[in-house]
């Protein structure tokens, strides 16, 4: 495994922002060149004349950015950005499997639905059908197995139905030697 100094190695991080002013942040980001992640999913919307299909935040008040930490100003700085998520008083960066696993989902958003976080089941990853190299957790739910995915860090969860024929248990650190196996990054992963 490499040494990474993690003040100058890119990672995904989650940033509060003004609510509702999501996707106005991060056009603005992304104007900057700086890599950015806001999920969008489309929801129907009524008003008393009328209904229209918008985009909206899965996740009101956040985006996620893939940057060095020395780069964070460039962030912070940015109209609209409060600040960076902290946990236990230090920066806390999201593995890329969640943030890989947040954009496979979003693709199908007929089935997902927020969920409750919750920290116990098994950590599994999709193996076949649309969600394929998906990671979660699987939950049972009345009538339906559901994965799903945990954002730790910002204790969110989401789920989307899934078979368990699909699925293939995981060792919660198997979970990261295979994402790297599959994106490419192996030496990639730290455990703080």
């Amino acid at each position: 495994m490499e040494n990474h100094d993690l003040n100058t190695f890119a990672r995904w991080y989650a940033f509060y922002v003004q609510v509702r002013h999501e996707k106005k942040v991060d056009d603005r980001l992304a104007k900057k060149e700086i890599e950015v992640f806001t999920p969008m999913i489309s929801r129907l919307k009524q008003w008393s004349d009328r209904k229209k299909m918008v985009q909206e935040p899965l996740i009101r008040g956040y985006v996620f950015c893939k940057i060095a930490l020395e780069n964070r100003m460039e962030v912070l700085e940015t109209p609209g950005v409060l600040n960076i998520l902290k946990f236990a008083g230090k920066w806390a960066p999201i593995p890329d499997y969640q943030i890989d696993t947040l954009r496979i989902m979003i693709e199908h958003p007929e089935t997902l639905q927020p969920e409750n976080y919750v920290k116990v089941g098994e950590y599994v990853r999709v193996i076949a059908g649309p969600f394929t190299g998906a990671h979660g957790i699987v939950q049972r739910m009345p009538g339906a197995d559901r994965l799903v995915l945990r954002l730790d860090k910002i204790q969110l969860a989401f789920s989307v139905e899934v078979s368990r024929n699909d699925i293939k248990v995981l060792k919660p650190e198997e979970i990261e030697t295979e994402t790297a196996e599959m994106t490419g990054n192996s030496g990639y992963w730290r455990r703080p």
